[in-house]
């Protein structure tokens, strides 16, 4: 069984070793992957765009809120990030040790 497991670790790493030609069904394979991806999240955005902007158009108020509730929420992210060093409270505290004989 051993001999087995060691000869297959063996041959993995020999094969990866090897070199192999290069194949350009992959690479078109892979273009066409990225381009369709960035097709997919560049449509999501546009979509993402024109719904919030309909949306405001149509009941600015809420759409008022919602930006004053973001702006306080990115205030709140900015402030957090440059706070410095946690409260006392906040810092993690070791485990209690058990009481009794070793």
């Amino acid at each position: 069984m051993w001999f087995l497991i060691r000869s297959v670790f063996w041959l993995a790493i020999v094969f990866a070793c090897l070199p192999w030609p290069e194949n350009s069904l992959i690479r078109q394979i892979s273009a066409a992957l990225q381009s369709g991806t960035k097709a997919a999240v560049m449509a999501a955005i546009d979509e993402a765009r024109t719904t919030g902007a309909m949306t405001c158009a149509n009941a600015p108020a809420a759409c008022l809120e919602a930006a004053g509730r973001l702006g306080q929420f990115a205030a709140g992210s900015a402030a957090s990030v440059s706070a410095g060093p946690l409260p006392a409270e906040a810092t993690p505290k070791p485990p209690p040790r058990p009481d009794g004989p070793r």
